[in-house]
């Protein structure tokens, strides 16, 4: 993980931006995996179905 690597920055601006930066990149990174695992084997029409009131949109 990019995380894990110990970066010396002159001030917590910096320190913060960099910090931000990076979990994007782990984030684009895992969403990157989860891409090529759904390409890899799509999910079938069957295994969403029970899930679809679940994530439906609550009225308004």
């Amino acid at each position: 993980m990019l995380l894990n690597f110990v970066i010396v920055v002159r001030t917590g601006r910096e320190r913060d931006a960099l910090h931000e930066h990076l979990q994007r990149l782990e984030l684009r990174a895992k969403e990157e995996l989860d891409r090529r695992g759904y390409s890899r084997k799509p999910q079938k029409r069957d295994e969403t179905r029970s899930w679809e009131a679940e994530a439906a949109w609550p009225p308004e």
